[in-house]
């Protein structure tokens, strides 16, 4: 559970980000870079199936959940 000054540093990233992307999607415009998100999505999500399949049975890799990424 994270503290209440990790929520708040949470929070200001996430505004950070959230800031950075509207700039990215202004320059070449919202569906080309909702689409770039999209396929970025979909190649992180296939390493890391990749990088599960390759894992023994049972080690404890540590990955992000699927759908985890924005």
């Amino acid at each position: 559970m994270p503290t209440e000054t990790g929520r708040d540093q949470m929070v200001r990233s996430d505004a950070i980000l959230a800031e950075l992307d509207r700039g990215r999607a202004a320059a070449v415009g919202e569906a080309s870079y909702e689409a770039f998100r999209q396929v970025f999505r979909e190649v992180a999500e296939h390493q890391v199936d990749r990088r599960r399949s390759r894992s023994p049975a049972g080690s404890d890799v540590a990955l992000m959940p699927r759908g985890r990424l924005r």
